[in-house]
């Protein structure tokens, strides 16, 4: 996507196990929800295991390094978002972490 700079990485708001249109309608449905709550989101392409191509929603927010600290409030911040969006819709919590208790960013690479 054009808004991502190169270089950077970039908060995974939420992977969406697939690259279907279905998928993509419901990246897209994510992105406007963010994007009204403040949170500017794009829609990306990551590879995902082999053979399987996912659509990822992400931050706009770029860091620097994949450890940027700064990425810990941030992270803290999208799991309360993805919070609202499970009470709204019933599905795709935001996760950011392994588990649901654990708050740890996912930064990718641009």
């Amino acid at each position: 996507p054009k808004e991502l700079q190169e270089g950077k990485y970039y908060l995974v708001i939420q992977g969406m196990q697939g690259k279907t249109e279905a998928h993509k309608q419901e990246a897209l449905n994510i992105i406007k929800f963010c994007n009204r709550e403040n949170e500017p989101a794009t829609l990306a392409e990551f590879p995902g295991p082999p053979g399987s191509p996912q659509y990822v929603v992400l931050s706009l927010q770029p860091y620097d390094r994949q450890d940027d600290q700064r990425a810990h409030g941030h992270a803290e911040h999208i799991k309360l978002l993805g919070e609202k969006y499970f009470r709204l819709y019933g599905k795709y919590s935001f996760q950011q972490g392994r588990t649901p208790d654990e708050t740890k960013p996912w930064l990718v690479p641009f």
